[in-house]
């Protein structure tokens, strides 16, 4: 019963605004990945998010600096 209730480590406290905007932050994160992920695979220029070090480090792709605010859209 409570296995469907795991919860991730870095989303947990007692500050409901600071966990909303966590679960904002990683919804962004996909949203920006899924985006340049579609772009990759379609041959065009794609920009991954910050925190994808696996793709720039072995299959040579771009990514944003951290620290860097999302592009516009």
């Amino acid at each position: 019963m409570w296995a469907s209730r795991r919860l991730c480590s870095g989303l947990v406290g007692k500050n409901t605004w600071a966990r909303v905007e966590a679960l904002q932050r990683n919804q962004a994160f996909i949203d920006r990945y899924r985006e340049a992920r579609a772009d990759h695979l379609a041959g065009r220029q794609a920009l991954f998010p910050a925190g994808t070090w696996w793709l720039h480090r072995f299959a040579g792709v771009k990514c944003a600096e951290l620290g860097a605010t999302a592009p516009p859209s």
